[in-house]
């Protein structure tokens, strides 16, 4: 075997050892992505449900009998509303999702090079792997910058 053969070998390695890497990134934010979709959507239902309930009691005359129930359901309101704005669960699923579909179209990008010398092998490799870091890079320094100006808002 010939030392380009060894090195060949082993960047082969470390290139399935890349891909996966990069396939958890990709798990990672598939599943951050659904998680917070459903913790929005689930969050949103239970805001819908108590804003319609509050005329629905009123009809049947429950308000008479009950007053608090239109404070009650208004204080339900109020808490799911603060907390999905303190929770951010929109913009983390669109965020994730978005990072998890650009990390997807990088990897196919790469999946579909052929190549006919071994440097330009490593070069598109090299691309790929700068790719991969850049978005994810991003995607911290986005969460960073939109914490800072939520701060500033909330001085």
């Amino acid at each position: 075997m010939t030392q380009n053969e060894i090195l060949k070998y082993d960047m082969d390695r470390e290139n399935e050892k890349y891909d996966d890497i990069v396939q958890a990134y990709i798990i990672y934010y598939h599943k951050r992505a659904t998680r917070c979709k459903w913790e929005y959507y689930v969050m949103n239902t239970i805001k819908l449900v108590g804003i319609a309930l509050i005329p629905v009691f009123q009809a049947i005359g429950m308000l008479d009998q009950y007053a608090w129930t239109v404070t009650g359901l208004s204080a339900i309101v109020l808490f799911v509303e603060s907390f999905m704005e303190m929770t951010r669960f929109r913009e983390k699923w669109l965020m994730y999702r978005n990072t998890c579909n650009q990390l997807l179209s990088i990897q196919r990008q790469n999946a579909m090079h052929t190549y006919k010398e071994e440097d330009e092998k490593y070069e598109a490799r090299l691309q790929y792997v700068q790719a991969v870091e850049e978005l994810v890079g991003d995607e911290a320094k986005q969460w960073y910058a939109v914490n800072k100006k939520e701060e500033r808002k909330n001085k």
